[in-house]
């Protein structure tokens, strides 16, 4: 029969799974003062104070419970509570960064286990988390950090112990982001915030909220990010939950930044910066100064750049060998500060540790995209200057290496401004084919990954570069008297490497409705399954020669799907790839919302069995599909093209 003691302990335990951390707290103050009061409960009053004071950020006090826990637990017969405790202390040196002593406490909690396994049964999913929580934090291995994760949430899972498995479902939703799968990421973090709402875990609920948020900032759901990132700082402020009132803040920054709102960014990075102090978060203290830093250089507030850096550096001074991410956030930073200089020599020294860092085996992805980033741009800057085009040549491989980076992280927003960067770089080499396979593939990864407003962005700047076509041949012809500086003012080159490092949302654009000439569906050989003029002149014999002739003098390209549109005097003519057949739709004017309708045209001829079969058996005769013969034909092109 449990006492009164034990009543009132797991009452406190319950209340910090609820999420009602200062009740739990007072309940524990109370016990703690109670006269009859044994060695293995002050044990467990002093571990389950050291998790809330963790939570609610009083450092000293939680360091002060960690050891009276590990004190209380020595001479007991009790074995699962000194598991518990060895836990807790390897999680503790995770967050200290002591990667040996972790491993000493890991090590003795899984000879304690082999020794007492029928005792310890339910608790062996708590050492795969902590070693988990280790490769991810410390080592920022992801693969097998999800390794671990996976196989705790099966041990909690086979015990029923709900509260474990949601807190660690947040864990694998956050690895899964990282590692790029963000519709496992969303599933996962769907699975935690349900669980986490129905046994009330109000910490679980708050970490699921966060992560919508950071996910929905990379779809271009902007609004959506801040709401749940929002969310996530109401119940974190409600609760005392420190570390996640520090996360959202610099989060909900983040977006303020994207969305072009400096002031409000500096406010919210100013007051998560605070809360990272008052945990002594070394990480996070080092990630919002750098934060800050970047922040500043760009609002050109040069005091409190010095004064960010200074507190950066001292922070370097004094963790940088036990917390190598705060090295990182220290030479990303100083090499910002150089290259904002006006002294060409210290634009040098910039160019210099960002080459560096790059070559370096550094964890964080982020900052090795910033630097990569940065490099180019001064080497562009440096191009624009001497007009050496041996330096293309050295940007090129670190366009490579910074496309790879993106694509083993799944950025495929970062992946596709990148190949408009390419093709902005080959209009400036007069490489104009190129230019245009670039900006395809660009468009091609925007669209697929719902990024529309990139999508369209990227769309608007084919539309122009093909209206200008003459422009850039002209500048070819005379390409001797044309400076670098004056190609990259023609090619927004600047504008694009600016948008990439100063990450800014894409403006939302009016969708312009094109002007349809003509819809047609061709074969490989050039031969006409679908003729469908919406102009009566277009149905004259002359003019759908020279539609023809022109898709033959770019049908290989066609095919091979590197482009998806071509100029044909005043028009454009758009190219869908329909195996074993291209669709083509020639318009005037926009062309974003015209690809739209004509990839729906595509899908769906391709889906409709009683046109597929017509049109294959009309490619072996070269039989043009008639409209009047073929009703399916005619209610597709009337649903999609508003006919």
């Amino acid at each position: 029969m449990e006492n009164n003691n034990e009543i009132s302990l797991d009452f406190a335990e319950k209340l910090y799974n609820l999420g009602d951390f200062l009740n739990s707290l007072d309940i524990l103050k109370e016990l703690k003062n109670q006269k009859k009061i044994s060695q293995k409960e002050q044990c467990s009053i002093y571990m389950l104070r050291s998790k809330i004071y963790n939570i609610i950020g009083e450092h000293s006090n939680e360091l002060q419970s960690v050891d009276l826990a590990f004190q209380k637990s020595q001479g007991l017969n009790d074995t699962c509570l000194l598991f518990d405790v060895l836990i807790l202390k390897a999680e503790k040196a995770i967050e200290k960064g002591e990667k040996k002593r972790f491993f000493e406490l890991i090590w003795k909690t899984e000879d304690l286990y082999e020794k007492n396994q029928d005792e310890l049964q339910l608790k062996i999913g708590d050492i795969s988390r902590s070693k988990g929580h280790y490769y991810s934090t410390i080592e920022g291995n992801l693969t097998k950090a999800l390794k671990f994760y996976q196989e705790s949430l099966k041990f909690y899972e086979n015990t029923i112990n709900k509260q474990k498995i949601a807190g660690i479902l947040v864990k694998i939703a956050g690895i899964m982001f990282y590692k790029g799968e963000l519709d496992k990421s969303m599933d996962y973090y769907e699975k935690s915030l349900n669980l986490g709402k129905e046994i009330g875990n109000k910490r679980v609920i708050a970490e699921s909220y966060n992560g919508f948020g950071v996910l929905y900032s990379y779809t271009e759901d902007l609004n959506k990010s801040m709401m749940y990132m929002e969310k996530c700082l109401a119940i974190a402020e409600k609760i005392k939950y420190k570390y996640y009132i520090a996360t959202s803040l610099v989060n909900i920054g983040e977006m303020l930044y994207v969305q072009g709102d400096l002031k409000r960014t500096g406010e919210y990075y100013e007051r998560s910066l605070k809360n990272y102090k008052e945990l002594h978060s070394v990480g996070g203290e080092g990630y919002v100064l750098l934060d800050l830093i970047m922040l500043y250089i760009e609002m050109d507030y040069s005091k409190k750049v010095r004064k960010n850096f200074s507190q950066l550096e001292e922070l370097y001074n004094k963790h940088h060998i036990t917390f190598k991410e705060l090295n990182d956030y220290y030479q990303v930073a100083k090499a910002l500060i150089l290259k904002n200089s006006s002294r060409m020599r210290d634009k040098v020294k910039a160019e210099e540790i960002f080459k560096n860092f790059v070559i370096e085996d550094t964890v964080d992805f982020q900052l090795t995209i910033i630097a990569f980033l940065n490099w180019c741009e001064l080497l562009l800057y440096e191009l624009s200057i001497t007009n050496d085009p041996e330096i293309l040549n050295e940007i090129q491989p670190i366009i490579d290496k910074l496309l790879h980076l993106e694509e083993q992280q799944y950025n495929y927003n970062l992946i596709a401004s990148t190949y408009l960067l390419q093709a902005k770089l080959a209009l400036i080499r007069f490489e104009l084919e190129e230019a245009q396979q670039f900006l395809t593939k660009a468009q091609q990864i925007a669209q697929k990954k719902g990024l529309q407003l990139l999508a369209m962005k990227i769309s608007a700047e084919h539309d122009e570069v093909l209206s200008q076509l003459d422009i850039w041949e002209n500048l070819h012809k005379n390409k001797s008297q044309i400076s670098m500086a004056e190609r990259f003012k023609y090619a927004k080159l600047n504008e694009q490497m600016d948008s990439m490092i100063r990450i800014r949302a894409p403006e939302q654009q009016e969708i312009q409705s094109e002007k349809p000439i003509f819809l047609a569906c061709i074969t490989k050989g050039g031969a006409p399954l679908i003729k469908f003029p919406f102009l009566d002149n277009w149905s004259e014999k002359n003019i759908f020669s020279g539609f023809i002739s022109a898709f033959n003098v770019f049908s290989k390209e066609l095919f091979s799907k590197s482009v998806d549109r071509v100029k044909m005097g005043d028009y454009i003519i758009l190219l869908k790839s329909v195996e074993p057949f291209i669709a083509c739709y020639v318009i005037e004017g926009a062309s974003y919302l015209a690809h739209q309708k004509l990839t729906k045209f595509s899908d769906k001829v391709r889906t409709t069995p009683e046109l597929w079969n017509q049109l294959i058996e009309n490619s072996k005769t070269g039989e043009v599909l008639s409209i009047t013969r073929n009703p399916h034909l005619k209610i597709i092109i009337d649903e999609i093209f508003d006919i």
